[in-house]
């Protein structure tokens, strides 16, 4: 499979393998794998990549935003490391690829637009109104999808990212819907780096903005938690609709 880096991390680098004949068990001709740099393979990156894989593989069943691993790429001996060897299955995890940018991205390049925009044309004053309310709604839109993707994720698939970010929401916007205000649903998003997420216990589940009862142990840290994942979705609102973080 011919690989490329597309992402080198502080302790984990992605690639991304062509894979025309979905081998892998993919459905867009390529896939992604996640693997722990050598200097950094030490028990407790190799745990947070296994919490990833748990993670996904419960959510991805319950939650449209969230990806499955593929179990087949990291079977069937097909990715090798630099020096040709096959890597061990703890050190990497692998998901079908999915187009699009970092949310982080498509920020900035919507900015870019709006910029390009105001530096290019004019207009009289009668609709000035109207078009800074047609260049907020794609932010409109995609603050709704992030919240109702955080939402599912919480209330369905009963986990906490803990590192809600820019950086870990892809976003795939079709080239034909790009600057679009009147048609969002061909917008799609998905969380990544699910390393640092955790459980919810059952009963503190939130149901209309409010958990339903208290666990025992260390389950009474879930609630704050919670509301962790809500402040660090209001860091991400704020650098979606001001274009700088928080």
């Amino acid at each position: 499979l011919l690989r490329r880096c597309i992402h080198v991390g502080s302790w984990a680098n992605v690639y991304r393998f062509d894979d025309p004949t979905n081998t892998c068990g993919g459905n867009t001709g390529a896939i992604i794998m996640k693997t722990i740099s050598d200097q950094y393979s030490d028990d407790s990156k190799i745990e947070r990549l296994q919490k990833e894989r748990e993670i996904s593989s419960q959510l991805s069943t319950r939650c449209s935003a969230v990806r499955a691993p593929l179990g087949n790429a990291c079977g069937v001996g097909m990715i090798t490391d630099h020096q040709g060897g096959i890597l061990n299955n703890p050190r990497f995890i692998c998901f079908e690829w999915t187009p699009g940018v970092t949310l982080k991205e498509w920020i900035k390049s919507q900015r870019n637009h709006l910029n390009l925009s105001a530096a290019t044309e004019t207009s009289d004053n009668d609709d000035i109104e109207g078009k800074n309310r047609r260049s907020l709604m794609p932010f409109v839109f995609m603050a709704c999808h992030i919240s109702k993707a955080l939402a599912e994720i919480h209330e369905v698939g009963g986990v906490v990212l803990n590192n809600l970010s820019t950086d870990h929401i892809i976003v795939n916007e079709p080239q034909d819907n790009e600057g679009s205000c009147d048609d969002d649903s061909s917008i799609s998003i998905h969380m990544i780096s699910l390393g640092s997420a955790s459980t919810i216990c059952e009963k503190m589940r939130p149901k209309n903005g409010h958990a339903t009862g208290s666990c025992s142990g260390d389950e009474d840290n879930e609630e704050p938690l919670v509301q962790n994942d809500l402040k660090s979705l209001g860091d991400v609102l704020f650098e979606l609709f001001s274009g700088q973080c928080p």
